[in-house]
């Protein structure tokens, strides 16, 4: 049986939705953000600029902003819906969180990001653009960043292990999580989206701009060819930080 879904323009209902929707999808997500927000406290230079590729809803955007108050943050994203529901619920924190849209598959879209930025951070959104798409992103990140700034990305990264009966352990366990994630009021929303008129447009907009969802879900990226394509792209220091199953944080330094 599906979960209850939030009324029609229940922003806070749909936007608490989510986030259980994501938190089920990835263990100690919490957790690893608050690391994530931690880490760009400590790193960065003062009044630095920080972009989120994916940033969905903007609660990872929000987070970053309140720990680090002289911070502007761009919290980038394809889908009109979800930063929709974000602004609704989160605000903008005084002007320095501040949505907009960027197509990652578009070869030029960095063109209008104020570079060079001191920290790109994304959640689960590289995997999606495959091995081709992903490694020319990377390649445009390596220029969008200054010298000596940040990438975190926390990804589906599958690591390389030569033990086949360690392999096969870790493989099922990852299923097993999948299959035991279920579905979820976000999951299962688009007959309520489409009985309130706000919602609606927006979900309809949502689906001509990402497009029909795929027959097949994009692999998951490779671990250590992840942090080759990191080093080939131009990153000085690239560090596996934080890992569940296949679910991994990495940081690179340009």
């Amino acid at each position: 049986m599906s979960p209850p879904q939030p009324a029609p323009s229940d922003w806070r209902g749909w936007f608490d939705a989510w986030e259980s929707h994501m938190s089920a999808l990835m263990p100690g997500r919490d957790m690893v953000l608050g690391l994530l927000s931690n880490l760009l406290a400590r790193t960065l230079g003062a009044t630095p600029l920080i972009v989120e590729l994916g940033s969905g809803t903007g609660g990872l955007a929000h987070r970053i902003a309140r720990s680090r108050h002289d911070a502007t943050v761009l919290a980038l994203d394809l889908d009109p819906l979800l930063p929709a529901i974000g602004r609704r619920v989160l605000g903008d924190e005084q002007g320095r969180v501040v949505r907009g849209s960027v197509d990652l598959r578009s070869a030029d879209w960095w063109a209008d990001l104020p570079c060079p930025v001191d920290a790109v951070v994304t959640v689960a959104t590289l995997h999606v653009l495959g091995d081709r798409g992903t490694d020319r992103v990377l390649r445009d990140l390596a220029g969008v960043l200054r010298t000596g700034g940040l990438l975190l990305d926390l990804d589906w990264a599958v690591p390389e292990v030569r033990d086949p009966v360690l392999g096969t352990a870790l493989n099922v366990l990852s299923h097993e999580r999948i299959a035991s994630v279920g579905p979820s009021a976000f999951s299962t929303h688009r007959s309520a989206l489409r009985s309130d008129p706000q919602l609606a447009e927006l979900e309809q907009r949502r689906r001509k701009r990402l497009g029909p969802p795929p027959a097949v879900e994009p692999p998951y990226l490779d671990a250590a060819g992840h942090q080759r394509a990191l080093r080939e792209a131009g990153f000085a220091d690239v560090v596996e930080l934080w890992r569940h199953l296949d679910l991994a944080l990495f940081a690179a330094v340009r």
